[in-house]
């Protein structure tokens, strides 16, 4: 948890990749640490199909070009 925490501080962003509905995200911040901000993408189980992995990519790099503006 102390190595995560150290990491997302230099970071400064993390994005949370689920396959739920947002449960993990509280869980996250506290691990993180305040002073990080906390993203989240997912779906419901059973909502059709998991996401593909240029799906995660594309929504990785939107997150990622919104933090360089």
């Amino acid at each position: 948890e102390l190595a995560l925490s150290k990491a997302a501080g230099r970071a400064g962003r993390v994005l949370v990749l689920e396959l739920n509905t947002g449960q993990m995200v509280d869980d996250v911040r506290l691990s993180v640490g305040a002073g990080v901000q906390v993203s989240f993408y997912g779906r419901p189980p059973g909502a059709g199909s998991l996401p593909s992995p240029e799906e995660l990519f594309e929504v990785i790099k939107k997150h990622y070009h919104q933090a360089a503006q």
